[in-house]
Order: structure tokens, then sequence, then C-alpha cells
């Protein structure tokens, strides 16, 4: 998930350093938090990650689930 919620860290919280690119306009973190939504609840895409916020992200998850 994506939040704002920089003050609270969790263990392998990832801060997302390119924010144009992922269509932010304040600092974000991603935290590692597994669910499900339905797809019609997705509205809209508004970016992406860039390449060294995706780098980050897979490694948090690869420390996480290995």
């Amino acid at each position: 998930m994506i939040t704002t919620a920089v003050h609270s860290r969790w263990d392998h919280d990832v801060t997302i350093g390119d924010l144009e690119s992922a269509g932010l306009q304040r600092p974000c973190i991603i935290r590692w938090k597994i669910f499900t939504i339905p797809n019609q609840s997705i509205l809209k895409r508004i970016g992406a990650l860039g390449a060294s916020d995706r780098v980050a992200v897979l490694n948090a998850g690869n420390a996480i689930f290995v």
C-alpha cells in the first residue's frame, strides 16, 4: 500500500524517491501490507514507480518472503 504515514515506520517500508513518476504530490512510503480489493475499486492509474523505487520495493519484498 502507498501511505503518507511516514512517522510510523514499519519494517521493510520503502520511501518513494521519484514522486513525479509515481504521480504523487507529497512524500509517501510503500508499506508491505498484503490484502485484496476488487478490481472495480481501482478507479485510475495515477503514475508508476521509477526504476530505483521499483528495485527498492522488490528488495524489500525479497527480504520478507525469502
